[in-house]
């Protein structure tokens, strides 16, 4: 087992294998992300033997008994994976970048929480991935649900990007306009088109939209009453957020005429005004849980 600092998350590393095995032993049904059930693909005998090696390990962790029954601390940790069951929160989080991918799904229960993290490393052409047998287990406070939920933003973020603050709403055709300016043109032609539109933020929100996505941020956040998702994705310019908004009309007739009318919503950011915002939604969404 792995813990931080003392009353800090507590931190359990399993292989793929022995969390499918975890959680027959502890008649657990997991989220969606992490079910690994056996598929035809895979030869019975490979199976049994890649069953019998996890069972060995978490025995061997003091997870389960030689019998392969759950343990005192295997109880423990059952105990925070049923969270998983029926969360009063639930948090759905990807993450990814050019040489990691990070899936994660937070469930809160009064105040407890429990996190299952995946990552996969990358090589430097973005393909081959590394470590992906790997899942962690985590049970915290539910206080700490924000710190967790930032966390996989921090782990695709090797360039701290200063993308400095800017949002703009305007028509799908003058933000193509705008991007295509950056795209091929000087600061001169930039800022000529963003004078024409009569926007003072629009170059400057415009700007991530003109190069590749090479980082992306997604944050789902689901309850009984509803949910809210939120996505940022990042190019050498920094990060941003991006929105379309159609007209309900608008896909009865030809894509040039729903292009005309649809607005875009585009906000650059810096790392820190997305913590804050997930911060905002998490704290609020917290506030009325606890009524």
């Amino acid at each position: 087992m792995q813990t931080t600092d003392a009353g800090g998350p507590m931190r359990i590393e399993v292989t793929v294998d022995e969390l499918r095995v975890l959680a027959h032993a502890l008649a657990l049904e997991l989220p969606a992300e992490f079910d690994a059930h056996w598929t035809d693909a895979v030869p019975a005998t490979q199976r049994t033997e890649r069953d019998a090696v996890a069972r060995d390990s978490l025995a061997a962790r003091g997870l389960l008994d030689a019998h392969g029954s759950p343990t005192s601390a295997g109880s423990a940790v059952s105990g925070f994976l049923r969270l998983h069951s029926e969360p009063g929160l639930r948090v759905l989080v990807h993450a990814w970048s050019q040489r990691r991918t990070v899936i994660q799904t937070i469930s809160v229960v009064a105040g407890f929480a429990t996190s299952l993290v995946r990552t996969q490393r990358l090589d430097e052409h973005g393909e081959h991935p590394e470590d992906e047998d790997a899942v962690e287990f985590c049970a915290f406070a539910s206080d700490g649900l924000v710190a967790e939920t930032l966390r996989a933003l921090s782990l695709t973020t090797e360039q701290q990007s200063g993308s400095a603050a800017a949002s703009v709403v305007l028509p799908m055709t003058a933000a193509q306009a705008l991007v295509e300016a950056h795209r091929t043109g000087g600061g001169d032609i930039v800022e000529g088109v963003a004078r024409r539109i009569g926007l003072a933020d629009a170059a400057a929100a415009t700007q991530g939209l003109a190069f590749a996505i090479d980082a992306g941020y997604r944050v789902e956040l689901s309850r009984a009453q509803g949910s809210d998702a939120f996505t940022w994705l990042r190019t050498r310019a920094g990060w941003f957020e991006l929105g379309v908004a159609l007209p309900d009309d608008a896909l009865d007739g030809s894509p040039v005429l729903a292009a005309d009318a649809g607005l875009v919503s585009i906000a650059s950011m810096p790392v820190s005004a997305i913590a804050a915002r997930v911060t905002v939604a998490i704290g609020t969404l917290m506030g009325v849980l606890h009524g």
